[in-house]
């Protein structure tokens, strides 16, 4: 199966429909195939376009309806008919990005909590040109879905599992089909959005009729009130869910009492609501207030739907002292008058309201004069005369007051109704009042938008940037850390809970930290232990938590429970903090059997590296079964010197346990080296040639860093750590050649039977791991010897790994029968003992 399905519902799309599939078949992402339902009376063509790519591409499946069964049945259909892992909508008018796919099936990968992922989405067409930016993080998606259809629906991707497990079938009974489903679907999985234009959304000429439009206008606010039922257990009134009505702004039409009388409703729902999730706790605290904020604004002031702002308390929302602030006002203003003109008009207007104020003191003089002069005229007349004439004068000045009053109203509400009405009561004069400022400041206007647009513009987009960056990366990474956290947890809780009798490895010191390659030792090692000891529980407990959970951890550990300690090339003075995890398990479990998987062995001839050692010395030679396992021969003599009582072995890096076999077509050569650290074997001029020569055998090479960097974490934790270490092997299986100073870039190399250069490093871990290990005539090691490089990588490219040439897992099956006979014969004090029992 693969691991993407594609669902496109067509009818009579033929116009587009091409763009459409081509932008899929643009993908960086290979693994998907195609479903396309077209619908009952679709004749225009679309079933033949779709049927030639499929004549070509077995990817592809068209679906002819043998009856209309509408969008919401055409999707569902598509959704049980594929069977990728995910489901990837897209509309046969709309187009996909070359890395949509990619990110959001890493994404989905990753984070196995998420249900549906979106993107941004870029609309265009008719005098249409903006981006639809929903909100990325999933608190935010789901306090934003309560009042709104907040998702860009033809750029998401949906987990199969989660659609089918919670029934999330779109329902043909509603006429907003799409946000009915996301407002079920935020009660049982999280909804994210990639943060980046991943999607282009084409704007048809097809408009929605009055009709329907007034359907989807009230069954939005009915949407909002079961909403709320069912994830606060709040009832809403028919009339309460009419206040939330979200096609067109239910407080713009009224005006006065009435008006303030909704707004009173609207800001007591806002107050139950908030009340009612301070007992469920079923929206983030801080999204649900922006939410909150985003509605009154909209109600009150018609401000955006989609501007948001921190709120810290529910008092703030409500204050009358709380008004969009100048920036969103005039992004506001500039959307409702888009043209040069309309914005000059406006100004013009605002300029010339004082102009109004003596015209209507003057007509409400008149009016007065004229009930004056009507009354001492009707004095002769009868008295029935009179009171009908006077009572329908007064009446007829009652109503022009309520006129008057309800015109000054929408003139402090809409801008737009004070030009009218100043045109119809100044006639000529204001008329020629207004050609002479347009012609005098037209020109200053002009140049003083220019200047606030790109002054207020450019501070607005800036601090948008910001604002952004910083705070989607932290909410980003503090989410992240949170989960990762809690998984990790768990995953300990569960491990000793359910292994109180059962045989248990613990392994202590595990990284979390960026390097790829101590990624891949842990990985190795977990195999290692799958491979041996498939009857033990294991217990992982990283280098990271070792201080937060070691000792509870401790306390769980049996005398015959087999304690494992992290391998690599941190055992020496360089790492202290992996040096003294080590000493620590050391001095605490001495009845235990203890492991220390490979290493490379490194005390530097300093005042610090001799008294670590001595240290180090004096711990590792009381305890009294302790198996030290080493990369390479020179490290196996100096721990045979520096510690006589401790067994010793010579086994291969954990991460050859790995299995990498990728047929993928190779191409190019991939520099691996590690920046100028003190851990470098090479100089600033040496580095800069290494490249040099790389660049001019292959302009197109970028150096990889076997570091791991997303948009917002560098941690790798457990259970990423599979996805990171196979992306960064694919990434070595598809060249033809490697040229690296790092240990990890010569064992990727090998893993992936990709041809490598060598260049030594700052201590002797990669010179003894080749001497000890590597038999392969397709790695070629260089001893910081530059002069051949160019020819060497030349020859490299050359040759191939033969099929037997990796490292023979008999050496991994030693350590293990060494293992279990120090288990078998306890307590092994002396190297004499050791050398009979290691042979």
């Amino acid at each position: 199966m693969p691991k993407v399905s594609v669902v496109m519902p067509v009818y009579n799309g033929a116009k587009h429909i091409k763009e459409a599939i081509d932008s899929v078949l643009a993908q960086t992402f290979a693994d998907w195939d195609f479903w396309v339902i077209n619908e009952y009376g679709s004749d225009d063509g679309s079933a033949e376009i779709v049927a030639e790519y499929a004549h070509k591409d077995s990817r592809f499946h068209l679906v002819q309806n043998e009856e209309r069964l509408g969008l919401a049945e055409s999707l569902n259909l598509g959704f049980r008919l594929s069977g990728g892992e995910y489901i990837a909508r897209l509309d046969a008018d709309d187009l996909a990005h070359p890395e949509r796919f990619s990110k959001q099936v890493e994404l989905l990968d990753n984070r196995p909590e998420v249900g549906i992922c979106g993107t941004w989405q870029h609309h265009f067409g008719k005098d249409t040109d903006w981006i639809h930016k929903p909100q990325a993080a999933a608190e935010n998606c789901r306090a934003r879905l309560l009042f709104n259809c907040d998702l860009c629906h033809s750029t998401l991707m949906l987990r199969r599992s989660v659609v089918f497990e919670h029934n999330l079938f779109y329902d043909k009974s509603f006429y907003a089909e799409d946000y009915e489903l996301w407002c079920r679907a935020m009660l049982v999985t999280d909804i994210v959005n990639i943060p980046e234009v991943l999607g282009e959304y084409r704007v048809g000429e097809d408009n929605i009729t009055a009709s329907k439009k007034q359907l989807l206008d009230v069954e939005s606010g009915r949407l909002v009130g079961r909403s709320l039922e069912q994830s606060l257990g709040l009832h809403l009134t028919e009339e309460e869910c009419e206040l939330f009505r979200g096609w067109r702004n239910p407080f713009a039409d009224c005006s006065g009492a009435e008006r303030h009388s909704r707004l009173d409703s609207l800001e007591q729902v806002l107050r139950r609501i908030y009340e009612a999730n301070q007992k469920k706790h079923f929206f983030a605290d801080a999204a649900l207030l922006s939410v909150l904020a985003a509605k009154w604004r909209w109600a009150k002031y018609d401000s955006p739907w989609d501007n948001f702002d921190e709120i810290g308390e529910l008092s703030q929302i409500f204050d009358e002292n709380y008004r969009p602030s100048f920036g969103l006002r005039y992004k506001n203003f500039c959307a409702h008058n888009k043209t040069l003109g309309a914005k000059g008009k406006k100004i013009c207007v605002v300029m010339l309201r004082p102009l109004f104020r003596p015209f209507r003191r003057r007509i409400e003089g008149l009016l007065n004069n004229l009930e004056r002069n009507i009354c001492d005229f009707v004095e002769a007349k009868t008295w029935d005369r009179y009171l009908r004439l006077s009572g329908e004068l007064k009446k007829e000045y009652a109503d022009l007051c309520e006129q008057k009053q309800l015109e000054i109203e929408k003139l402090n509400n809409k801008l737009s109704a004070m030009e009218a009405n100043i045109v119809s009561l100044t006639n000529s004069r204001i008329w020629r009042a207004e050609q002479n400022i347009n012609q005098v400041t037209d020109g200053r206007i002009w140049q003083a938008e220019q200047n606030i647009n790109q002054v207020t513009d450019g501070r607005i987009w800036q601090a948008e940037q910001n604002i952004n960056q910083v705070t989607d990366g932290r909410i980003w990474q503090a989410e992240k850390e949170i989960k990762h956290i809690q998984r990790r947890l768990v995953n300990q809780i569960d491990n000793l809970e359910h292994s109180k009798e059962a045989k248990r490895i613990f392994l202590i010191g595990t990284p979390e930290h960026s390097n790829i390659g101590d990624a891949a030792i842990a990985l190795g090692e977990m195999r290692f232990v799958r491979n041996f000891f498939p009857k033990h529980k294991l217990v992982e407990l990283s280098a990271d938590d070792f201080a937060e959970w070691y000792e509870s951890t401790a306390s769980k550990i049996r005398k015959g429970d087999l304690i494992f300690l992290q391998g690599g090339g941190n055992l020496g003075n360089k790492y202290l903090n992996e040096e003294n995890i080590r000493r620590q398990v050391i001095k605490d479990f001495s009845d235990n059997q203890i492991v220390i998987l490979p290493q490379t062995v490194f005390f530097d001839d300093s005042e610090e590296g001799r008294r670590e050692l001595a240290i180090s010395k004096d711990i590792y030679n009381r305890h009294r079964n302790l198996l030290m396992m080493v990369r390479g021969n020179r490290s196996l003599d100096f721990v045979r010197t520096a510690f006589p009582n401790v067994a010793s072995i010579c086994v291969p890096d954990m991460a050859l346990q790995i299995d990498a076999e990728f047929s993928q077509a190779r191409k190019g050569i991939l520099p691996c080296m590690r920046d100028l650290d003190d851990e470098s074997g090479l100089v600033t001029d040496e580095y800069a040639r290494v490249l040099n020569v790389v660049k001019e055998l292959d302009p197109a090479a970028e150096i990889s860093k076997n570091i791991y960097q997303d948009d917002y974490n560098s941690k790798i934790y457990s259970d990423i750590r599979q996805s990171v270490v196979m992306r960064e092997l694919r990434k070595f299986a598809s060249h033809r050649v490697v040229v690296t100073d790092r240990l990890h870039g010569l064992i990727f190399a090998i893993l992936t039977r990709t041809p490598c250069v060598v260049l030594s490093a700052y201590n002797y871990k990669i010179a003894e791991f080749y001497q000890a290990f590597i038999k392969s005539e397709a790695v070629f090691f260089m001893d910081r010897n530059l002069e051949e490089l160019e020819n060497t990588i030349v020859r490299a490219m050359n040759t191939e790994f033969d099929e037997d040439e990796v490292v023979d897992n008999e050496l991994f099956e030693k350590a293990y029968q060494v293992i279990t006979e120090r288990m078998a014969h306890g307590e092994v004090r002396n190297e004499k003992e050791n050398c009979a029992l290691l042979g």
